[in-house]
């Protein structure tokens, strides 16, 4: 989250042109592991930052909004060997309405896992959008 002056409370929205590689590399780890049942173990740890005025209970929900980032993202997620994250921190700056927040928090943080993703290479006989 970025505060301006004309918005107080305003998301930032990476974006890549390699965004349309993606489908090809979420084929690939599906092949390799259907090809291989062994169990998996892929964690994802993300932190939501915001200038936002939330208390503890409220961050904890935001970060908690943030796992439909990861649903809708990352395939697959939240399986049983997984370790995945989120924190959020809350500078407490700006009044800001937890919903809100976190909704923002969601389309960001699955803005930014695109962005990762279409610019990671390849790694363990993976492809990776940016290549190897």
């Amino acid at each position: 989250m970025i505060e301006t002056p004309e918005r107080p409370l305003a998301a930032l929205f990476p974006s890549s042109p390699n965004a349309s590689k993606l489908p090809a590399v979420n084929d690939a780890a599906m092949a390799s592991a259907a090809a291989d049942l062994t169990p998996r173990a892929n964690t994802t740890i993300s932190c939501i930052i915001t200038n936002a005025k939330l208390t503890k209970p409220q961050a904890l929900r935001v970060a908690q909004m943030g796992a439909d980032a990861y649903a809708t993202t990352i395939v697959p997620t939240h399986t049983s060997m997984d370790g995945d994250t989120i924190f959020c921190l809350a500078s407490r700056q700006v009044p800001a309405e937890q919903d809100m927040v976190g909704l923002l928090a969601v389309q960001a943080l699955s803005a930014a896992i695109v962005d990762a993703c279409a610019k990671a290479k390849g790694a363990y006989g993976l492809p990776g959008a940016a290549g190897e």
